[in-house]
């Protein structure tokens, strides 16, 4: 019942993927704490909103095709990689052997802690301009609303200028 044991190859493999996780490893409890590839990711998008959620502000299509790029290789990486040895370690993928879902349940935990994260970032920064001692650094609300106003503009325009590019190189294959 629950994830198997691990190879520590695949622990290493995971480690790479940079994830806390936590996992039962019969007769005794394993605990691995690193954070990078998917997590960061994910952080940096949080983190770029300031004071709103993640899905408030839309992001840019390059950081968006960087992010979706990144994040789909170094997935298929962590979950291919061959068995061998890198610096002197053991890695092998971990949708390798018998247990093939581990990818899947970093990527589920992940996403809820991501979760988690973005609502505690705005609340402490909602209670932090609440409080009177910070008001000095408190962010002028109808400018940032006015700022992302723009930026939301700008990225529509973005949106309606790469529609009409699909739209002319699709009549341009058909001539």
């Amino acid at each position: 019942m629950g994830i198997p044991p691990m190879e520590y190859g695949k622990i290493i493999t995971m480690i790479y993927l940079k994830v806390w996780i936590f996992l039962h490893l019969p007769p005794r409890l394993l605990t691995l704490s690193s954070q990078v590839s998917l997590s960061d990711f994910l952080t940096l998008f949080s983190a770029r909103t300031q004071t709103d959620f993640f899905w408030e502000v839309r992001p840019g299509f390059i950081l968006l095709g960087a992010a979706m790029c990144s994040l789909v290789i170094s997935t298929f990486l962590a979950s291919f990689w061959p068995e061998g040895d890198l610096d002197g370690l053991p890695v092998k993928g971990l949708a390798l052997g018998d247990y093939s879902l581990m990818p899947l349940w970093i990527w589920i935990y992940c996403l809820i802690w991501w979760f988690v994260q973005d609502a505690l970032k705005v609340i402490t920064i909602r209670t932090l301009m609440a409080m009177p001692q910070f008001r000095p650094f408190k962010v002028d609300r109808a400018k940032y609303e006015e700022e992302n106003r723009l930026m939301r503009e700008k990225a529509d325009k973005e949106e309606e200028l790469m529609a009409l590019a699909n739209k002319g190189k699709k009549k341009d294959d058909h001539h």
